[in-house]
């Protein structure tokens, strides 16, 4: 469910950077956001196209693309996207930082620091999986 969130194709019409805010939201006390480093869309820059090459071009990488629509799917993408959320462990035992939610989903199933095992993780996590459904 996370992988198909962040890949911006749902057919409900969520996108990555509305499962951030609500996450933001419903993560009241911070376990796996960093809240503040939330930022919204920017969508596609007025001076992106080139007409030499005739290609839209990202300002942060060298990517190309051969249409705006193209361009504002990568600027939506995680690809440039801070360091957004952590490992529930943060604070004491796991420095693990994601771009994404479902690199953090990843990494909470993959039960390398312990987190799996954490019951105040599990009541909260399933606290941000309800908002989410509920969107």
């Amino acid at each position: 469910m996370f992988l198909h969130l962040d890949a911006n194709g749902c057919r409900s019409g969520i996108t990555r950077h509305d499962v951030n805010r609500i996450v933001q939201d419903a993560d009241w006390d911070d376990l796996i956001t960093f809240s503040r480093r939330l930022r919204p869309v920017q969508g596609v820059p007025k001076n992106a196209y080139r007409a030499g090459t005739q290609r839209w071009h990202c300002q942060l990488c060298t990517q190309r693309f051969t249409t705006s629509t193209g361009l504002s799917a990568h600027l939506a993408s995680a690809r440039h996207a801070g360091e957004l959320y952590k490992c529930p462990r943060w604070d004491d035992a796991c420095r693990r930082t994601f771009k994404s939610l479902s690199a953090l989903v990843q990494h909470m199933d993959s039960a390398v620091c312990g987190v799996e095992n954490d019951y105040y993780v599990e009541v909260n996590f399933d606290g941000i999986v309800d908002a989410l459904r509920s969107w």
